[in-house]
């Protein structure tokens, strides 16, 4: 396994050592800023790059924050901006007695142990104790790895079983924007006899209709009922969600309201909203179901549905045509749409939501307009 070690090297000689000692010891290979040859590029792309090429990074958190660069973020921030939706991080933070911290670097610690998710954060004192924490913390997550996997391929077959069957013969009721979330590694987070329990559903309709990611609306019914190992509870002709054994959860949000009736295009503006919305609640109907997060990692989907001649448009495009639109011909069937690599960790569902939204928005336009 490749380890990048990641900190402000000036000042943090000895701590690089005790860690660079500590992942040899444990028998992988160091990836770090002092073994990079000469090269065309800054020295910040090549670590970059070092984080990309890596298994895993190890941050050191001392009292230095580090020059910013052109982002106006230390190289550390950076790396660990880059590193933290798609491998683990380990941070080690020194204990601020040792001195005291510049006030960048004390925010900087504040965000990364925010991102408890995947992510472990240690403290130590001295370089002795940080080669023993991080000889522990690596060695238990190989444990970890080795006992239970995630396979990126399986999570997003899932996440897309998830969404409702399209084709060109199935009808939809009206235009919505269908949103996937699958969870790994695999494992049931609810039971069987749960996932029948009414208070569960209870539960889950008054979060949809009341809670902080509320999507229903009071106006209409709202029914629920088992199919195959999914709760699905729903509103007629409206809103609905499901969720199954595996925490795999899809919520679908209409386009169309009750008082402007169905939409005559699809305004960017709305379907970025719905996207939201749909992994807002499915945070929200994860966090019911698995408090303890035994699914670390999540794969999230969209699609539309039911948009068959609906031009795609921005809401100030849609008032400067004053009706004038021109409708396009094409299948109701849309491919899924998914992030590249599409897994992500969960806490990124919280901590990165707008990123999420403004990136499976640009895919799902793209994709759209191309299958028209």
């Amino acid at each position: 396994m490749r380890i990048f070690v990641s900190s402000p090297i000036t000042g943090h000689e000895d701590l690089r050592a005790a860690v660079m000692s500590a992942i040899r010891g444990l028998g992988h290979e160091v990836i770090c800023a002092e073994d990079f040859p000469a090269m065309a590029s800054s020295p910040q792309v090549a670590c970059l790059d070092g984080v990309r090429a890596s298994d895993a990074v190890v941050l050191i958190l001392a009292e230095r924050y580090g020059a910013r660069q052109a982002s106006g973020k230390s190289a550390t921030h950076e790396e660990f901006l880059v590193a933290r939706d798609t491998r683990p991080v380990f941070a080690f933070v020194r204990n601020s007695r040792t001195g005291t911290r510049e006030p960048e670097q004390d925010a900087f610690v504040r965000e990364v142990q925010a991102w408890v998710d995947g992510l472990f954060t240690q403290p130590f004192q001295t370089p002795d104790d940080l080669r023993e924490v991080v000889t522990r913390a690596i060695h238990q997550w190989e444990l970890s790895r080795a006992r239970v996997a995630v396979d990126p391929a399986e999570l997003l077959e899932r996440a897309t079983g998830l969404l409702p069957r399209q084709s060109r013969h199935y009808h939809h009721h009206g235009v919505s924007v269908a949103v996937g979330i699958s969870g790994g590694p695999r494992q049931s987070v609810l039971r069987p006899a749960r996932l029948e329990d009414p208070a569960l559903a209870d539960r889950l309709q008054q979060l949809a209709l009341f809670g902080p990611s509320k999507f229903f609306t009071t106006r209409r019914g709202t029914e629920h009922g088992l199919k195959g190992s999914a709760l699905e509870i729903g509103q007629e002709r409206g809103a609905s969600f499901s969720v199954d054994e595996l925490g795999g959860v899809r919520v679908i949000v209409p386009l169309e309201s009750d008082a402007r009736g169905a939409p005559q295009a699809l305004v960017e503006e709305d379907v970025s909203a719905a996207i939201r919305t749909g992994l807002q609640f499915g945070a929200t109907i994860l966090e019911e179901v698995d408090p303890t997060r035994a699914l670390r990692q999540i794969v999230p989907v969209v699609t539309i549905q039911g948009a068959s001649y609906h031009p795609w448009m921005r809401r100030a495009e849609v008032e400067r045509s004053n009706g004038g639109m021109s409708m396009r011909m094409g299948s109701e069937a849309m491919p899924v749409t998914h992030l590249t690599p599409p897994e992500r960790s969960r806490a990124a569902l919280v901590q990165e939501l707008d990123v999420l939204v403004e990136d499976l928005t640009t895919l799902l336009r793209r994709a759209y307009r191309t299958e028209r």
